[in-house]
């Protein structure tokens, strides 16, 4: 069998880009949040991100306002990486609003948004 390789590029994408993205989008905890789109995209390289353009591995969102535009392998789809992080910001807004340290948000990351019990873990070290 051979191995599946992705070898496509997400256009004008860069950590710095997706930096200043979620600057403009005022989300707190920016070393958190980018070390969780490391871990969710396999440092930016899955498929779920090269070819969905999906940043935190989101499920397709069904109680809250989304921009998903479809689905891949069981996850949301989207045009591009920054309609991505507007779903994230709007994940951030319909859970997160009452969020004041990264001690709260660490905690509620690991209680509904993890699979992985070691996730917490996971994101100190890529911090």
């Amino acid at each position: 069998q051979e191995e599946l390789v992705i070898k496509q590029t997400v256009p004008e994408f860069s950590e710095a880009t997706l930096r200043q993205e979620i600057r403009k989008l005022n989300l707190p905890f920016e070393d958190i949040i980018v070390a969780q789109f490391k871990l969710e995209t396999g440092n930016f390289q899955s498929p779920i991100f090269c070819i969905s353009n999906n940043l935190a591995g989101m499920k397709c969102a069904k109680v809250r306002v989304y921009t998903q535009e479809g689905e891949f392998n069981g996850h949301a789809k989207y045009t591009d990486w920054k309609q991505s992080l507007q779903d994230y910001s709007l994940w951030w807004a319909t859970y997160c609003s009452g969020i004041k340290t990264e001690e709260e948000f660490l905690a509620l990351l690991q209680s509904m948004y993890a699979e992985d019990p070691d996730y917490i873990n996971k994101i100190n070290k890529l911090k």
